[in-house]
């Protein structure tokens, strides 16, 4: 097909569809911190990078090659803060326990 954009493939459909995608995205991670009983800082995490995700696809002019490099670049900053609240956490709980 040769398509290798989701602003190509959805066309005017792109911004719904990539804010379903990450609503869900950010909901089973959420999900599964609650599973694995992550600790508030985990969750702070992941609010930083659902409010990231929401800034890349709210900014994204998907006509503009530039700026839709920007928003895929940006998105991977989502990750970093899932991680960041993981790790936060997870620091947390080590100091915590020793105590």
């Amino acid at each position: 097909m040769g398509i290798r954009s989701t602003a190509l493939l959805f066309g005017e459909r792109t911004r719904p569809v990539l804010s379903a995608l990450s609503a869900s995205s950010v909901s089973l991670i959420t999900y599964a911190g609650y599973l694995n009983g992550q600790g508030p800082l985990f969750y702070g995490g992941v609010a930083l990078a659902a409010a990231q995700l929401a800034r890349v696809v709210w900014k994204t002019d998907f006509d503009s090659r530039p700026s839709c490099w920007q928003g895929f670049v940006g998105c991977g900053w989502s990750g970093f803060w899932i991680w960041m609240g993981s790790l936060a956490d997870y620091i947390f709980l080590m100091l915590t326990a020793t105590c």
